[in-house]
C-alpha cells in the first residue's frame, strides 16, 4: 500500500475560487443568531423544518495548505423557499425556526461545518447560484 503524506502533493490540481458578488438575497438585515447552526435559533428547542444534513468542507490555498480562521458564510432558503431578506420572503410565510444564515471560522485544518436542513439542498447541484451560497469573497 502506497500512502501519500506530502502536504500539497496534488496542489497543482487546485484552482482558486472565482471572486463573485454576494449573490441573490444576502441578508439585508443580519439575524440575531449568526452561528454556524442553521437549524436552531439561539437556545430554542424547536428546530427548522427539513431533514438534517451537515455541510462540511475545507478552505485551502492553491498550494493545498489549510487556511485557518477563514471567515465563511452561508445563506439559504428555508422549507418555504424564503430567504432572510426583505425581498426574499414567500407570501405564504417562512419557517420561523430556521436561521437561514450562518458563519464560521475554519479550524487549523481549514475545516468548516454547517448543520443545515435539507429542504432545498436536494437542488443544490442544479441551482447552486440560486440556492446555496457557501462562500463570500
Amino acid at each position: 500500500m502506497l500512502l501519500f503524506t506530502t502536504p500539497g502533493l496534488y496542489a497543482d490540481t487546485l484552482k482558486a475560487t472565482a471572486s463573485t458578488t454576494e449573490g441573490p438575497f444576502y441578508p439585508d438585515k443580519m439575524p440575531l443568531d449568526t452561528d454556524n447552526d442553521l437549524l436552531i435559533i439561539n437556545d430554542a428547542i424547536t428546530p427548522g423544518v427539513g431533514a438534517v444534513t451537515h455541510l462540511t468542507g475545507r478552505v485551502l490555498t492553491t498550494t493545498g495548505q489549510p487556511v485557518r480562521n477563514a471567515f465563511v458564510e452561508i445563506w439559504q432558503v428555508d422549507s418555504t423557499a424564503s430567504y432572510v431578506h426583505t425581498k426574499g420572503r414567500q407570501p405564504t410565510g417562512n419557517d420561523a425556526n430556521f436561521q437561514g444564515y450562518g458563519r464560521f471560522l475554519t479550524d487549523s485544518k481549514g475545516q468548516l461545518l454547517f448543520p443545515d436542513d435539507q429542504a432545498d439542498l436536494l437542488h443544490v447541484n442544479r441551482h447552486l447560484p440560486d440556492r446555496a451560497h457557501p462562500f463570500r469573497d
